[in-house]
Formats: C-alpha cells, sequence, structure tokens
C-alpha cells in the first residue's frame, strides 16, 4: 500500500510539473510578461499627413503631427510637436491596454492582401528592449482585433486628440 502511494504521488508530481512548464511556456508567448516599453502609434496617410504618439517608460509622451501636403507647397518642413509627461493613471490606462493586446503575438500586417487601397494607415510600434514589434494596420478593411486592442488603439486616438487641440 505504501509503494502504491508512493507511486500515485509521484505521478502527480510529474504531472504537475508539466503542466506547470507548459503554463510558464504560454506566458512568454503572450504580451504580459515584457518590462519596461516604449509604445508608438502613427496614423498616416502616405505622403499627406502624419501624427505619431510615442510613449517612454518614464512615462513621458511625445506627440508629431506633419501636414507633409502643405510642407511641399511651403517647400519646408514644420511638424508641429507636443511633449509632457502621462499622468499616474494615464500611464497606467497606456500599460494595461498595452500589456493585454498581446501585440507580440500578433501578425505584421493586417488588410494589406485585398485590393483595397486605403488612404490611411497605422503602424504600432512595441520595443521592450530585447525585441521590437511592428505592427500595420489598414483601418479600411474588416478585421476581427481583440477588445483589448481596440480599446488602446481608441485610447490611443483620443489622447492625442485632446493633447493637439490648441
Amino acid at each position: 500500500m505504501a509503494k502504491y502511494n508512493l507511486f500515485i504521488c509521484f505521478v502527480l508530481l510529474i504531472v504537475l510539473m508539466g503542466c506547470n512548464s507548459n503554463s510558464s511556456e504560454n506566458k512568454n508567448e503572450g504580451s504580459a510578461e515584457f518590462g519596461e516599453f516604449s509604445y508608438k502609434f502613427s496614423m498616416e496617410s502616405v505622403d499627406n499627413y502624419k501624427v505619431e504618439f510615442q510613449m517612454n517608460p518614464d512615462s513621458t509622451y511625445k506627440i508629431v503631427q506633419q501636414n507633409m501636403f502643405f510642407d511641399r507647397f511651403a517647400d519646408r518642413r514644420n511638424p508641429s510637436t507636443r511633449e509632457g509627461k502621462l499622468t499616474a493613471e494615464e500611464f497606467a490606462r497606456f500599460d494595461k491596454l498595452i500589456r493585454e493586446s498581446n501585440i507580440y503575438s500578433m501578425e505584421d500586417a493586417y488588410g494589406f492582401d485585398d485590393e483595397t487601397e486605403s488612404p490611411i494607415m497605422y503602424i504600432i510600434e512595441l520595443n521592450d528592449g530585447d525585441s521590437v514589434k511592428y505592427v500595420s494596420i489598414n483601418p479600411e478593411t474588416p478585421q476581427n482585433f481583440s477588445w483589448e486592442f481596440s480599446d488602446l488603439i481608441e485610447f490611443t486616438t483620443k489622447f492625442m486628440d485632446s493633447k493637439l487641440v490648441d
């Protein structure tokens, strides 16, 4: 009987160790396990208009808005730049949405397989120091993104809009 109990305990130990190693491997596949990061979001109409948001690990941000179409006529570059520091609540919200969006597990491009030409393109860059992930999106094509990723894009654009108002 003691040998039977010892055998059962040994089998349970092996099963639990296997389950634990699988769960730690799965954690590394998602985006929640990275440390400090920088996040960039740009929305652009190629050669016409571009607005880019960058969030740094120290909670500073930079928004650059450039109207390339009119700059060509004026024969000069005249980007508008806004810089600042996120509040603790804003940084926590960005941090939560970025980590839950699983950007590292996303494809590199969405919506460029179709013949549809979009005047607008979104580009997301996530850099955690060890690796950089770029995601390009054609917003004119239907995609099924996670709620967290969609909320991240919405929160980012609303944040930029609020800071670009004169």
